[in-house]
């Protein structure tokens, strides 16, 4: 099973995400949306880093997730190829922690794609129909 693919799309970077279940589906959005901003052919797993989000509903948690990620390139100049995920749902709310692995950024080293300003909730879906599939736009 493929992990990604980039969709056509008019002005932003649109993907669709695979994975047996949720966990690998939000790992595989991660490393879509990096791939959408790097090469992550170039990114060595040199440090890890934790980031945790919380959601009433999956489509938002996944939308926390992937801005998670964003804000912490944005902030931290992170950038990573290595995702581990561990989701829960206690009660009504979806909790999510995530170990990921990467580097800082290294201008000289890594291969720049595109700028991704956010995710999106524009045509953000998941579906399960034998596996777990999400569509998602990145702002860029």
């Amino acid at each position: 099973m493929k992990q990604f693919e980039f969709l056509d799309h008019t002005a932003d970077v649109q993907f669709l995400a695979y994975g047996k279940n949720l966990n690998e589906l939000f790992e595989n959005s991660a490393l879509a949306l990096f791939e959408s901003m790097i090469d992550t052919d170039t990114i060595e797993s040199k440090m890890e880093y934790t980031a945790s989000v919380n959601s009433e509903n999956i489509e938002r948690l996944l939308f926390l997730w992937l801005s998670e990620l964003v804000f912490i390139f944005d902030s931290k100049k992170y950038v990573f190829k290595s995702f581990n995920v561990d989701i829960n749902k206690k009660d009504e709310e979806y909790s999510l922690i995530g170990k990921i692995k990467g580097e800082k950024i290294d201008i000289k080293k890594h291969k720049f794609n595109s700028e991704v300003k956010a995710a999106t909730y524009h045509n953000m879906e998941i579906n399960k129909n034998g596996i777990y599939k999400a569509k998602v736009v990145l702002d860029t």
